[in-house]
């Protein structure tokens, strides 16, 4: 092994949790270093053996050497307009001539879960939060996120469904609050369904965006005063784009402005 100078590391680093997790999802707390690469690693520093490679979770999901094994799902996170899905699957005609050469007689194949992508009612976000369905896959490492009616059919072992493969659950979700609390609460959800489930990696699936969804009130009041004509529900969808879309660090009031410069501009290029 390489000889690494200690001048080219920061040793003797502590975390007291939320910041690091190993590659297998488990969170770490306690000691770690940094090498030169800006690289983690578990320990005191590279003489506290073994060295074990942690991740930053805010960076996990954008982490090559990172297993990713829900990626395939999580990605899709990044784009909020989605097509309606309708059905459990669609038949083309290929398909059909395929299952009539080969005898398949498909009203016996079991339906099976595709990703759905909620979005939170007005009553919800006055309730201030929702149900989000998942369900994992019982012999692969998978999550999908459900619609209530594909829920409900794989709770009640609806005979359409492969009810046998895929195990549901739910989490409540919080939407309405402030930012940092609606945040915290998430996570810990997050964490309990991991483990009541015993399923790890559901916010890595998640891309740990805890405030999916989220109306930040602060954000609500400041655009309430910076547009007093606009009525509650218009200035609500603005809040939630606005919370969605911008830094998290940046101060309310330039929140608000640049979302409600960005309407002015968008609205010009009407014709």
């Amino acid at each position: 092994m390489a000889y690494i100078p200690l001048n080219k590391v920061i040793t003797n680093l502590y975390t007291s949790g939320g910041e690091f997790q190993f590659a297998n999802g488990r969170v770490h707390i306690g000691p770690y270093w940094k090498n030169y690469k800006g690289q983690f690693f578990s320990g005191v520093s590279p003489n506290d053996k073994p060295i074990v490679q942690i991740f930053q979770i805010e960076d996990a999901t954008q982490n090559e050497s990172l297993p990713q094994p829900f990626i395939q799902n999580a990605a899709l996170y990044n784009n909020e307009t989605r097509e309606a899905y309708r059905g459990p699957y669609v038949i083309s005609d290929d398909l059909t001539e395929y299952n009539r050469i080969n005898k398949i007689d498909i009203s016996k194949v079991k339906a099976t879960p595709v990703q759905s992508y909620p979005r939170p009612s007005v009553d919800q976000y006055l309730l201030g939060q929702f149900t989000r369905c998942f369900c994992y896959k019982i012999n692969e490492p998978i999550f999908i996120e459900l619609d209530p009616q594909t829920y409900n059919a794989i709770k009640n072992k609806d005979p359409k469904w492969d009810f046998k493969t895929y195990i549901p659950f739910t989490i409540p979700w919080s939407i309405t609050g402030i930012s940092k609390t609606i945040e915290r609460v998430n996570k810990n959800q997050v964490l309990i369904a991991e483990k009541t489930t015993k399923r790890k990696n559901l916010g890595l699936f998640l891309n740990f965006n805890y405030t999916k969804f989220a109306l930040d009130l602060n954000i609500y009041q400041q655009m309430q005063k910076d547009n007093p004509k606009k009525n509650s529900a218009v200035i609500a969808d603005m809040a939630i784009k606005a919370f969605q879309t911008t830094p998290k660090n940046k101060p309310v009031s330039i929140v608000s402005k640049s979302i409600v410069n960005k309407s002015k501009v968008d609205k010009s290029r009407e014709y």
